[in-house]
């Protein structure tokens, strides 16, 4: 499979990793009162843009035992749409010639997971179903990556309190499907009550593929919910650079 090709599917790959483990971790307990409300649930959605590729995720959780906010078992149900474009050269019969696809890729997953804590630290961990759907066109033969997909998926997310103002904060996803995987870590520093930045490293792609990221984010937060931007520059095995940009919110309801 020729490297374009597989960079523009990791690209589609990262622009979902956001939905399988970022968003529903990043709002962790921080404010006065949080965690002493009845919220049952939470929602998520946002967009991420990056190179010849953009996404945009949503989702819900909802505790089946306690609030959000405490430990226990929760339910949650994520999807992602996004639209992305390669190039690489073909074979017309006569010679190999340079030809333009453009892909798209909708998920949908339904996963139950775990919230524990262990003092400063909170995890939680998913598991459950997923499919994946990649549709390109013009029809690529060499692009292995298309079609409908129904397999496993695991989340695995963490939430480590350093003391009064500072955070760590890890997540990571696998789904069978097309062998996606993804990982993240921010290191926060509280500036505020409600404002927090820092930096954060990314990996995501597929087995037959790795890219990266290295940016900041910046959190905004209140009792019920959050918004974060984060942004920076990405690059992949194939030494190809761009840059990219996230912004999330999520609601406690």
């Amino acid at each position: 499979m020729a490297y374009p090709i597989a960079r523009c599917v990791a690209w589609a790959a990262g622009l979902s990793w956001i939905a399988l483990a970022g968003p529903a971790s990043a709002a962790e307990p921080a404010l006065s009162g949080l965690g002493t409300r009845p919220e049952r649930s939470e929602t998520w959605g946002g967009a991420d843009v990056g190179g010849s590729a953009w996404s945009l995720y949503g989702g819900m959780a909802y505790a089946l035992t306690g609030t959000i906010a405490s430990d226990g078992w929760r339910l949650r149900a994520a999807s992602t749409y996004g639209d992305y474009r390669y190039e690489g050269p073909r074979w017309d019969g006569r010679e190999n010639r340079e030809k333009r696809f453009e892909g798209t890729r909708a998920s949908a997953d339904l996963m139950l997971g775990y919230r524990h804590s262990f003092g400063p630290w909170i995890v939680k961990l998913f598991v459950g179903g997923t499919l994946d759907r990649h549709e390109v066109t013009p029809f690529d033969e060499e692009n292995l990556v298309r079609g409908d997909r129904i397999g496993y998926k695991a989340a695995l997310e963490t939430w480590l309190t350093l003391g009064d103002r500072a955070f760590l904060q890890a997540d990571a996803s696998i789904a069978q499907p097309f062998s996606e995987f993804a990982a993240r870590l921010r290191a926060g520093y509280r500036l505020s009550p409600v404002w927090s930045a820092g930096p954060e490293v990314a990996i995501f792609g597929h087995d037959n593929y790795g890219a990266g990221r290295m940016g900041a984010f910046a959190r905004y937060e209140w009792v019920r919910g959050e918004i974060s931007a984060s942004g920076g520059v990405s690059g992949d095995r194939d030494h190809a650079v761009g840059s990219f940009g996230t912004v999330s919110v999520l609601v406690r309801f």
